[in-house]
């Protein structure tokens, strides 16, 4: 016992672990629920795949890193939205005829704040409907909020009545825009490191997952 927490009696190991050096003898052969490990090489899959060619852990290498790549670059172009505005404060200023705390709170702040509070909900929505669902509405999210700002931006007829050719309504309008953006933007932040999980085995995560980095980071400074 260490701080309080208690040992769980009924669970030698923790949880999602597997121990690497364990010697099977003649008991653990005999035992009919023993099953020998799968393996590929000599390296032990961690988590184990079933049987079923469905099971995202049996897909083909080639199709496991297409997902990752597609999700990667979704990702990076998503995590751009916040920074690059931020470089145009003066412009946008002077476009909306509105000051630059303004600016920095409805255009850059609002977006962080609902893409950070929209991950609670598209976390639980992942979980009941599954991940694919969730990151095309998100992706299509996406490309209509971009859409959408770019109407708002020039002054255009948006599709979304919200705003009239005055330039604090298009404001509005713009601010709407990114909190939409900021909810379609949170699967992008949490379930991707998941769903590497969940079609990568353990000792193949680390180099999936640098690749994600690679992307976000990527991202923010192309952005």
């Amino acid at each position: 016992m260490g701080w309080g927490v208690l040992e769980d009696k009924r669970y030698p190991n923790i949880p999602g672990t597997v121990n690497l050096n364990e010697k099977v003898d003649a008991s653990k052969l005999e035992d009919w629920e023993y099953e020998e490990p799968k393996k590929r090489g000599d390296i032990v899959l961690q988590p184990q795949p079933s049987d079923s060619p469905n099971d995202p852990l049996n897909w083909s290498m080639g199709t496991k890193i297409t997902i990752l790549m597609i999700l990667s670059l979704t990702a990076g172009v998503t995590v751009s939205l916040g920074p690059m505005i931020t470089t145009g404060f003066d412009e946008i200023a002077s476009t909306f005829h509105v000051s630059a705390d303004q600016i920095s709170f409805s255009i850059v702040g609002l977006l962080q704040l609902t893409t950070g509070a929209g991950t609670f909900f598209t976390a639980a929505a992942a979980v009941v409907w599954g991940k694919r669902p969730v990151f095309i509405i998100a992706t299509i999210a996406l490309l209509g909020t971009s859409a959408w700002g770019f109407f708002a931006a020039v002054g255009l007829e948006c599709p979304i009545k919200v705003y009239s050719s005055n330039s604090s309504q298009s404001f509005i309008s713009l601010t709407i825009m990114r909190v939409v953006q900021g909810f379609a933007a949170a699967p992008f932040e949490t379930l991707i490191s998941a769903t590497v999980s969940e079609i990568f085995f353990v000792h193949e995560k680390g180099k999936m997952l640098s690749i994600w980095n690679l992307f976000v980071m990527g991202g923010v400074k192309l952005g």
